[in-house]
């Protein structure tokens, strides 16, 4: 398999551990290979944000795409990150409120 796949692959077993439900991932577009990589672990497009990503000196669409990871919990749950920081990093929980229940990454390699 793929060093994404392998990555995904574990990232998916720990997230839910973690109390995690989502998972999104942002893709500059164009990118079929990171396209292809997401659509065969289990992401669903969720739909694009144009001309937001600057990159190799031009805009470009960022598309956004979803995994469920468990059914959500009844009672508020927190995604805990093994890393401190925002959103911003490459792996990272967002906030929902005061609590975190899904998680980011943020896919910008080149195209």
């Amino acid at each position: 398999r793929s060093v994404g796949k392998r990555l995904y692959t574990r990232l998916f077993e720990e997230l839910p551990k973690r109390g995690c439900y989502q998972a999104f991932a942002g893709i500059a577009l164009p990118n079929a290979a990171s396209v292809a990589l997401h659509a065969s672990v289990g992401f669903e497009h969720l739909g694009i944000y144009r001309d937001v990503g600057f990159k190799l000196d031009a805009w470009h669409d960022v598309g956004w795409w979803q995994r469920s990871l468990q059914p959500p919990s009844p009672r508020r749950n927190r995604c805990v990150s093994s890393r401190s920081g925002s959103a911003s990093h490459a792996f990272g929980s967002s906030p929902v409120g005061r609590s975190f229940t899904y998680w980011t990454l943020n896919v910008m390699a080149s195209a």
